[in-house]
Parts: C-alpha cells; structure tokens; sequence
C-alpha cells in the first residue's frame, strides 16, 4: 500500500502533536506531586512531624557497626541505607503492618516515601524478605551486643526501645 507525501506529513503531525501532549501531561504530574505533598502538609501528616522531631542520623553508627559484623566483602548489591531500613522498621511498627504489607505502602504512599527520603524514580525494596532480615538482624546482632544493659539499645528517650527476648 502506497502512502502519499500529504498522508504521511499529516501522521507525523499528528504524531508530533501527541508527543507534545504527552510531555504537557508528564510536566504536569511533576507539579501535581508536589501538590499532593503539600496538601500532605496541610492536613497535618503525622510522618512530617515526626522527621522534624526525630534526628534519624544519630542512629546511623549504631545502625552501620552492627551491619558491618556480618559483611565480610564488598562484592553483590549494595545495602539499603540503614536509617532508612531503620525508619522502615518504624512505619511497620506504628502502623502494624506485616512484611508485604509495609512494602505495598511503600511503594504507593506519597507519605510514607517522603518520610523514608525517597521519592518515585528511587529504587524501593526488592521484596519483603528484605524487611524481614533486616528485622532479625537488628533484634539477633543490636539487643545482644547491647552495653547497657537495658531491654535494647533504642532508649525510650530515643523514640523507643526494642521489645527483644
């Protein structure tokens, strides 16, 4: 089937034009997501203020020394940041969610992103196994090697302390 030039100048046209649609519409999800967050703000997202309350960096040594323990290479995937794997801890616990649960909301909840610092294009969790290891590594390697003494090494001044056995 031949096409005329006329034909084919009027499909690129209209492809043309379809493209610069596509483009209004994508630069216009950017500023809707900022937006969205904002409306977040203004009824009082609860994650918010507890980012603007909890130094979540001063976990980050205790975090990384107990991690390091079983690293013994640096070869494979890179880990997941442990402040953020902590905070994740943190959403599991506050909202009882299971594994699969949390990292359903994870990936869907604006809330729950801005409060982890991620944002849509970061790579998310694997699975939830993730989480899961994560949580026993946590409560085998940090309530055992704790000097303290005390149930754990998050104090309650410190936002919480761990319920380990």
């Amino acid at each position: 089937m031949d096409y005329s030039d006329n034909q084919i100048n009027l499909y690129l046209k209209r492809l043309k034009n379809e493209q610069l649609k596509m483009k209004k519409r994508m630069f216009k999800s950017f500023f809707d997501i900022d937006c969205r967050l904002e409306e977040l703000d203004k009824a009082g997202d609860p994650l918010t203020k507890l980012n603007e309350v909890v130094n979540w960096e001063s976990f980050r040594e205790k975090l990384e020394t107990i991690r390091e323990e079983d690293r013994k290479s640096n070869a494979g995937r890179k880990p997941f940041d442990a402040a953020v794997m902590f905070r994740i801890l943190i959403l599991q616990s506050l909202n009882n969610l299971g594994n699969d649960s949390i990292e359903y909301k994870i990936r869907d909840s604006l809330s729950f992103m801005r409060f982890l610092g991620l944002s849509l294009w970061n790579r998310v969790l694997d699975d939830a196994k993730t989480i899961w290891l994560y949580r026993e590594h946590i409560q085998r390697k940090g309530c055992r090697n704790n000097r303290t003494g005390s149930n754990g090494w998050l104090q309650p001044g410190n936002l919480c302390s761990t319920q380990c056995a």
